[in-house]
């Protein structure tokens, strides 16, 4: 009678304790997945022709995931690392400042997977880019006279003002593609030029 008053509370205990893990084996095994959050500040602008860089930082309350990195949407050369790093090369040739949008997703790898995004506007900013200045020049010995083709061009498309000294003298202003005849001297026949664009930018000057 007195075994039997031993032996039986330790079987119940026995028994409460295996249903214990039992419980908590299965509680760990459906342990609530929950999605990346990404916790990073994203850059939202750069200039037209310069590098830019984001490290996209994320975390997991599920520690033992491993988080995937990729972009949803993304102008053309831009990429995103394995740990997270953006690096693309703003395009050049902008006449304007130009928004593209951005799409980052970051999933824990798992079969049911989960995920976190984040989406923002990249502005490339317009930077003035200097014009340049092109002369073109033909000699007409029958008429005694030399032909200057004076030309500009600039990357933001915005020519203003072709400004020509003929032989070293006065500087005056010429339409884009205007074509100036003068008398060929003897000695030394010259021309110089340059180009302004409408942000008063200045190109070097041609001779």
């Amino acid at each position: 009678m007195m075994l039997e008053k031993i032996v039986n509370p330790l079987i119940a205990l026995g028994t409460s304790l295996a249903m214990l893990a039992a419980v908590a084996g299965c509680a760990d095994s459906h342990k609530k997945n929950y999605p990346p959050l990404i916790t990073s500040t994203p850059i939202t602008e750069v200039n037209e022709g310069q590098q830019y860089n984001y490290q996209v930082i994320a975390t997991d309350k599920n520690k033992k995931d491993t988080l995937e990195y990729s972009l949803t949407q993304f102008p053309e050369g831009m990429t995103i690392s394995d740990i997270g790093l953006i690096n693309w090369t703003a395009l050049l040739g902008i006449t304007e400042d130009t928004p593209y949008g951005i799409g980052i997703k970051v999933c824990d790898g798992r079969k049911k997977e989960k995920c976190g995004v984040q989406d923002f506007d990249l502005t490339v900013m317009n930077v003035n880019q200097a014009p340049t200045a092109d002369i073109g020049t033909g000699f007409d010995n029958l008429s005694g006279k030399v032909t200057y083709l004076l030309t500009g061009s600039d990357p933001d498309g915005s020519v203003s003002r072709i400004l020509a000294s003929v032989n070293g003298g006065t500087w005056t202003d010429y339409s884009n593609g205007q074509a100036i005849q003068v008398p060929i001297i003897s000695g030394n026949n010259s021309l110089k030029s340059y180009v302004i664009d409408d942000k008063e930018a200045q190109s070097p000057t041609v001779t």
